[in-house]
């Protein structure tokens, strides 16, 4: 994961690599939350690890 957001500023499949991991994580969260009936949306999983949602979806991130 380091290698992957490390490459992620200059290597465009890096970055798509590391939209990907966050979209799994989100499904992955939700498999967790369905018996309590919640569903996190992209926008609210955004919230929730702190990436502004226009920077997450470039695939770019904060330096």
């Amino acid at each position: 994961m380091l290698a992957v957001t490390s490459q992620a500023d200059h290597d465009p499949e890096s970055a798509q690599a590391l939209v990907r991991i966050g979209q799994d994580r989100r499904v992955a969260l939700n498999k967790l939350l369905e018996p309590s009936g919640l569903q996190i949306d992209d926008a609210e999983y955004t919230l929730l690890y702190g990436l502004p949602r226009t920077i997450a979806a470039s695939g770019s991130r904060l330096s």
